[in-house]
């Protein structure tokens, strides 16, 4: 029996027909290794290969051993393992001068067919070196390396993400580490972390909270954080949302007024008590975690009772934030770190009249995070911080958002950006995979390729499979790797796989515009919705399925006498499970489950019949917005044999 050969290409279901179809590939493209975030400078080698031999020697200098550790586990799959040697070895790192990008976190990698030589000017340049030599391993189809040449540097010099492990269970921290190995991978370089009442406060005056970390627990995070080249920014809500602090049992004392919500919890800003706990706790980050930097937040101080107290509601509001800023700068000079502020309490608006001054008690030292979660950035807002150092926050669900912020930021002379979940996840961090959408998870790769290598090319022209991408660097056993080898063979397919697509019973053949009237006529009979993309000529590319019928569909679609390399069945605007499921918060245990969302069937010239099972998130690829189209597909990915 003909065999169908499937590679790891997607069709996209957002494709231009009159441009032709944009084919995804997380592997190799035109010949060109595929590596996400994509390099800056790759320049084919003269010839040859590197032929990885049984044990690969790695000489790098001393505290860099985790490098030895990761490519190890990238040669197991070969059957060959990574050792570290001192020179000679086959595979080096150097940390040198000359023939190297300026920017200190840049590298340059060669690889010939005698070995493979990284240099960078710092060890955070080896280590990201490093990683793009994991990309190439992983995507190897055999154990040896094309000679190639890589000069490459990031655009921005902070690039994070937003972990809140206040609800997370200390018994979560194995997971937490895996999902920061899949960060370190993608070349991010700091996160902003927020404990709030998990965090352990000496004499444990938040006597209220139900899980605490230990000390030993965060230092333990602080070390493989620092070991990946990974900042930890400590992240403490303070004038606003200050859940943290209702956890002490003198919280109504402290505050400022009944608020509206829980989350618009406010201490008040004269109340001495309240600003011991603050410092206390910013005390206890700085001792425990080292930073260099912490993220204060005082954002959205207008959703809670501000100066409605019977101690504040007489006082200037103005005067009130400029002296809860002198108190809050005082602590930070105290202790040598660099505080960051979020941007919308410093902005004048309807809502909140003190902005303005509230921005001159700020001062142009201390730096900004700007955030908007909208595709269209309202960019009045960023110009009263012109001239302060900016970071970008943007939401990774959204990858226009964080292409959009990245540009906007680096057009004011910003120095970073930040992705953040809000909405988009449960758990608050990437640890807890059965709490994200697909489009936090995928948004994460997409966003960290853009903080590395900005460039004007929207996520959906960027050609690879984003969450595909995010799982097999964190959960690779939940995917059924593409097969990388092989040649494709010719298929006849004559017969229908499912009569019901046409009257007569079998797939009409297009040879007029009446032919494909004919199918269009039928397909609005059937209880899918079915969209019939052709191109002009009336040549067939493909059909985009809605199923409307409860429980899992028998997908069936017909072949014509070609030769198939490829072969992606493309379902938009449709689900495995239950619609408002989805779009909830929570996905439950089943989302990531090996169980078939559906089937593919085909049936062969010869009569014989396959029926092959289509798993959601690994056959299956859900790149839909909640309530909106994300010009993405719902696809068969070919990750089986």
């Amino acid at each position: 029996m003909n065999r169908i050969f499937w590679c790891a290409a997607l069709l996209c279901a957002a494709l231009s027909l009159s441009a032709g179809v944009l084919t995804f590939n997380n592997f190799e493209r035109n010949g060109i290794p595929v590596l996400i975030p994509q390099v800056r400078e790759y320049r084919p080698g003269e010839g040859g290969v590197f032929r990885l031999p049984e044990v690969l020697t790695v000489a790098l200098p001393a505290g860099e051993e985790l490098i030895v550790e990761q490519l190890d586990a990238e040669l197991k799959r070969f059957g060959l393992k990574a050792v570290k040697s001192e020179n000679p070895a086959l595979c080096r790192f150097e940390l040198a001068d000359k023939d190297v990008p300026e920017n200190e976190q840049g590298y340059a990698l060669a690889i010939g067919k005698d070995g493979i030589t990284i240099r960078s000017k710092s060890a955070a340049g080896l280590f990201y070196g490093a990683q793009t030599l994991r990309n190439l391993l992983r995507n190897a189809a055999a154990p040896e390396l094309k000679a190639c040449s890589i000069t490459d540097w990031p655009e921005f010099k902070l690039r994070s993400y937003t972990f809140t492990v206040r609800y997370m269970p200390p018994e979560n921290l194995p997971k937490l580490k895996r999902a920061l190995d899949a960060l370190a991978s993608l070349k991010i370089n700091a996160i902003f972390f927020e404990v709030g009442e998990s965090f352990p406060l000496e004499g444990n005056p938040l006597s209220l909270r139900k899980n605490a970390f230990t000390e030993e627990q965060l230092l333990d995070i602080a070390d493989y954080c620092r070991k990946r080249h990974i900042d930890i920014i400590p992240t403490l809500q303070v004038l606003s949302h200050a859940a943290w602090m209702t956890f002490h049992p003198d919280w109504k004392k402290m505050r400022e007024n009944e608020p509206p919500t829980f989350w618009n919890n406010q201490p008040c800003v004269q109340n001495m008590e309240a600003r011991q706990l603050t410092e206390d706790m910013i005390a206890a980050h700085i001792k425990l975690l080292k930073p260099k930097m912490f993220f204060i937040m005082m954002d959205e101080i207008s959703h809670g009772p501000f100066h409605t107290c019977p101690k504040c509601k007489d006082k200037d509001p103005d005067a009130l934030l400029a002296d809860y800023m002198k108190f809050v700068k005082g602590i930070f000079k105290k202790y040598g770190v660099t505080p960051i502020v979020a941007h919308d309490s410093f902005v004048s608006k309807k809502r909140w009249p003190y902005g303005d001054k509230f921005r001159e008690a700020l001062g142009r030292e201390i730096p900004v995070r700007w955030w908007s979660y909208s595709d269209e950035l309202p960019v009045d807002q960023l110009v009263p911080f012109k001239g302060y150092p900016l970071i970008g926050n943007a939401v990774c669900g959204k990858p226009f958002n964080v292409h959009n912020m990245a540009k906007l930021i680096k057009s004011y002379g910003g120095f970073g950006c930040n992705m953040t979940y809000w909405y988009y996840s449960t758990g608050g961090t990437l640890a807890l995979i059965e709490r994200e959408t697909p489009d936090s998870l995928g948004g994460v790769a997409c966003g960290a390729d853009y903080l590395w290598n900005l460039r004007d090319t929207p996520y959906y022209r960027l050609g690879y499979d984003a969450v595909f991408e995010m799982l097999r660097r964190m959960h690779p056993e939940m995917l059924t790797m593409p097969v990388l080898a092989g040649s494709a063979a010719p298929v006849a397919l004559e017969k229908t796989a499912n009569a019901e697509l046409s009257s007569s019973g079998k797939f009409p053949r297009f040879a007029s515009d009446a032919d494909v009237a004919e199918l269009k006529a039928a397909l609005a009979k059937l209880p899918e919705r079915f969209r019939l993309m052709t191109s002009p000529g009336g040549k067939y590319y493909g059909l985009r399925v809605s199923a409307e019928k409860k429980g899992r569909q028998n997908i069936a679609v017909n072949v014509f006498k070609r030769k198939v390399k490829q072969f992606s069945l493309l379902l938009t605007a449709s689900r495995p499970r239950n619609g408002m499921q989805y779009h909830g918060y929570r996905y439950g245990n089943k989302r990531f489950d090996h169980e078939p969302a559906a089937y593919l069937t085909i049936v062969y010239a010869d009569g014989k019949k396959v029926k092959l099972p289509l798993r959601y998130r690994q056959e299956l690829t859900d790149w839909n917005r909640p309530f909106g189209g994300f010009n993405m597909r719902f696809a068969v990915r070919g990750t089986d044999a």
